[in-house]
This record gives C-alpha cells, sequence and structure tokens, in this order.
C-alpha cells in the first residue's frame, strides 16, 4: 500500500514538475524565434535563429546586468555585516529601549514594501541620491526583515548548542 501511495505522488509530482518547467520551455523555445514567427503557436520552432539573442544583446544590456551584479553583490555583503551585527546585539546583549526599538522593528514588517515605495523615492530625491548607486543601496539595506531572520538565528538553540560544542572541542 505504501510503496502504490509512494508511485501516487512520485506521478502527482513529475506532472507538476512539467506544468511549472513548461513556461520556461516556452521561453526559450521562443528566444531562438525571428519578429515574424514569435506570435506562432507552436511549441517547437521550426527555424532557430540567433537573430533576437543578437540583438538583445547590447552593450547597453550587458552594463544593466553588470550593475544587477554589482547591486545584488553590495546589499548582500553590507546588509549580512549590519543585520548580523544588530540581530546580535538584540539577541545576547541587554540596553535600555530593547524592547520598544525590536517592537518598533517587528512592527515594520506588517507594512508592505509596495506602500512605502513613494515616500522612500521622495526622501532619495530630497537627499539628492537618485540615479545613484547610493539611491539604490540604502532603502535595500534599511529593510528589516533580513534583521529578524539573523536574530531568530541567533536566538535558535540549534546554534547555541552547536558552539557550545564548538568551544569544548
Amino acid at each position: 500500500m505504501k510503496k502504490k501511495t509512494n508511485n501516487i505522488l512520485a506521478v502527482i509530482l513529475i506532472i507538476l514538475g512539467i506544468v511549472m518547467l513548461f513556461p520556461i520551455y516556452i521561453l526559450f523555445m521562443v528566444s531562438f524565434r525571428n519578429e515574424k514567427t514569435v506570435f506562432v503557436g507552436s511549441l517547437i520552432t521550426a527555424s532557430p535563429s540567433f537573430e533576437s539573442i543578437k540583438s538583445a544583446i547590447t552593450p547597453d544590456f550587458l552594463v544593466a546586468i553588470g550593475n544587477s551584479f554589482l547591486i545584488a553583490v553590495a546589499v548582500t555583503i553590507i546588509a549580512l555585516i549590519l543585520h548580523s551585527m544588530c540581530g546580535y546585539a538584540f539577541a545576547r546583549m541587554n540596553f535600555p529601549g530593547k524592547k520598544p526599538m525590536f517592537t518598533v522593528i517587528i512592527s515594520t514588517l506588517m507594512i508592505p514594501v509596495s506602500s512605502i515605495l513613494v515616500p522612500l523615492f521622495m526622501i532619495c530625491k530630497q537627499l539628492g541620491i537618485t540615479n545613484s548607486y547610493a539611491g539604490i543601496l540604502l532603502p535595500a539595506l534599511l529593510s528589516l526583515s533580513a534583521l529578524t531572520l539573523l536574530l531568530a538565528l541567533i536566538l535558535s538553540p540549534a546554534l547555541k548548542s552547536s558552539l557550545l560544542t564548538l568551544s569544548f572541542e
């Protein structure tokens, strides 16, 4: 009985996997079509060409990809450093105003990001950092969701026990 259930589950998961990968397949196949055959409703590209891919990869596109990579790496490294320090301070240290500050941080997680985009833009505009790396980095670093995740990690019993075992080895 259990083997039959596992087989049924495997079939369902394979079907769901195919359904989820189908849009990626369509995207890949359409990328090899030219302007005249883009909207043809076939699943297989009859005469594949690199025309559309060549026209998409321009120097501006490569600069945009480089900028995206630079921002992603910078935000990840800086946020990891800042948020881990703040998370450690909230988890392990006692200081005046700790509970009200933590309440404010947790409360900000309930505000949808889309509702603060315009105020964030206005602040960046007043600071004169629009159209710059600082205008992208500053709002991204002020996101406090990573802080709460790192705080939960630092407070987790698994981390405490693994650090204790490392300290006695």
